[in-house]
Formats: structure tokens, sequence, C-alpha cells
């Protein structure tokens, strides 16, 4: 049995994960019994291909993984001025990942239809036939009077960053393997972590700006920030997957197990293993009756770079959005 196949626990039971070779949908569906028609977004069937109880009734995480690998989604970069972008610190706030990002639904009959249509209501229920447009940015980190960096440009730059790192990774891959593992182990993991750090910067200089925070403050929500992410969000590995999964596995059951299947935390994995060129982004989930590490999304040989750094930025921006969540 390979280091994949070992990845999780393989049993009987029905709520216990079993992707053999990283498919996150294929083969055998278990259909989710009392299933909550009032759910927005992801559609209720793609909830339905979720295997376990935990991550079909984990609102965030099923609309993440929804993101990460629904064939009629469009992922942009669009980024629009947000008037309320802090709605995210205020005490007692929503944690529905839903409310944070803008997402846009189409008709398939609707070639025409303007990209600046207004948002559907929380309250409509958008049919399973509708393709969708959705900002890898939440509102949080779009335009807002308070900017002082010029993301726009900045995240432009470590978008091409990534696809140049990947696309360096392949190239040198089959005349120099020991050269291009390390090669993506360090920068790939370098180039993360800068690209969160710039992140953090972003919200706290944005965020001390609308509450006119002094810089001591500021400095110290930047650093409370980061450390939060650090400790309770994300990890990245470039170790045996045994060992991280272990990781992922403690970070995961560090977070409060709440009773809340809704608002259950959600913790965020990178894990690179540069031999075989796979980067597998996963997700932990914590719950007073269950602990659970799930794949969302994966990048394998061949698959399309460009599309799986869209991807692995968004993975990126939704750990910062789940940090600020529960950081007050």
């Amino acid at each position: 049995m390979s280091e994949l196949d070992e990845f999780y626990d393989c049993s009987n039971n029905e709520e216990t994960v079993c992707y053999v070779n990283l498919s996150l949908f294929k083969g055998s569906h278990l259909i989710a019994d009392n299933f909550d028609p009032e759910r927005i977004l992801p559609p209720s069937s793609f909830i339905k291909t979720l295997r376990t109880r935990l991550a079909r009734e984990s609102r965030n995480y099923s609309l993440l993984v929804w993101l990460l690998n629904c064939p009629n989604i469009t992922l942009t970069q669009r980024s629009e001025h947000q008037k309320e972008p802090f709605q995210v610190f205020e005490p007692r706030q929503n944690r529905l990942y839903q409310h944070y990002l803008n997402i846009r639904p189409f008709s398939y009959a609707d070639e025409n239809i303007s990209m600046d249509a207004t948002l559907v209501s929380s309250e409509s229920h958008w049919p399973d036939h509708y393709s969708y447009e959705c900002s890898i940015f939440p509102r949080l980190l779009q335009k807002t009077n308070y900017d002082h960096f010029q993301m726009n440009r900045l995240c432009e730059e470590y978008r091409q960053q990534f696809i140049k790192i990947m696309e360096n990774f392949e190239a040198q891959k089959p005349r120099h393997p020991k050269y291009a593992q390390i090669y993506l182990q360090q920068n790939l993991g370098l180039l993360t972590r800068a690209y969160i750090r710039d992140l953090f910067y972003d919200i706290t200089f944005k965020y001390s700006a609308w509450s006119n925070a002094k810089r001591l403050t500021r400095v110290e929500l930047l650093r409370s920030l980061q450390r939060y992410h650090k400790e309770y969000t994300f990890i990245m590995s470039c170790d045996p997957i045994d060992n991280f999964t272990e990781k992922l596995d403690h970070l995961t059951c560090l977070n409060y197990a709440s009773k809340d299947e809704v608002n259950a935390k959600l913790t965020y994995g990178i894990w690179i293993n540069a031999e075989h060129g796979l980067i597998l982004l996963c997700n932990g989930i914590a719950h007073s009756w269950d602990l659970l590490q799930i794949p969302s999304h994966s990048y394998q040989n061949d698959d399309n770079i460009t599309l799986f750094v869209t991807k692995y930025m968004l993975f990126c921006n939704m750990s910062v959005l789940e940090t600020c969540l529960w950081f007050f």
C-alpha cells in the first residue's frame, strides 16, 4: 500500500473518508439524510456527493470544496469597492463563508447576462442548472476607502510568480528531478508564506485606518492575526504524509469542538510531495463528536497550472478569512 493509500483510515464505516487515489467525487456517492433544503450554496446535488456526514453538514467546508472542484464555477480576481468590509470583525458576526464572498449565479440559458448583475438574495434558492462566478478574494481583501497597498497589482504579481514556480518545476523535473524537488519545496513554501503575510498586512492597515487604531495597536493586531493563523488555522509541510496528517490532526484538535455543525471551525493544510509532483490541499473539521481530515483539491502531473494556481490562491485566501472570523 502506498503512502497516499494510507492517508485515510479506510474502513466499512460510512462516516469515514476513503479516497484512495485522491478522487474526490468519483465512484458511489452517499446521499445525506435529512438534508436541509433551505441551504443556498452549494446546491444540494453537490452536497450529496460528499461522503461523510460532517463534510455535508459543514456549510463552510462544503462551499469551499464546491468552489475548488465544481466545473461550472468561474473563479476570477475581481475586486470591487466594498462599503462594509469589516463586518467579519464584528461581535457575533455570521461565520458562514458565503456572506463574505462575491458569488454570482448565471443561467446556462442566458448567455448575455451582465457581469454586473445584482447578487441574488440569501432567501432565494438557486437552481442546480446555474453556473457561477466567484472572486477568489473575500470582500475583506477587496477595495475599500482605506486602501494603502496596491493589492490588485501585488496579487497579480504573486499569481505570476506561483505560475512561474510551477512551470519551472515541471520543466526541470524530467532532467533534474532532485533539483526540481528542492526547488518546488523551498520556493512554493517561501512564496506562500510571503503572500499570506502581505494579505494580513493589507487587512491590518485597512482595519486600523477604519477604526482609528494607534500604531502600536496596529502592530499588535498584525502579530496576533499572524500568530493565530499559524497556531490554529494553517500548516504547510513537505514531510512524509504520516507526519503531515499528524500535524493537521493536532491543529484541528486545538480548535474548539463546537456543537454547531454549520459553523464548525476549519483548519487548512498544504502538503507538497515534490517527488511525485503532487500538491494536496486538505482541511480539518473539528466537532464535538468527530474530527475529520479530508482532501479538498490536488495538483498532479499534467494538471492545468494556471487554473490550479487560481484555486491555490483561493485556498490561502480562505484560510485568512477563517482566521479573521474566529480571531475576536
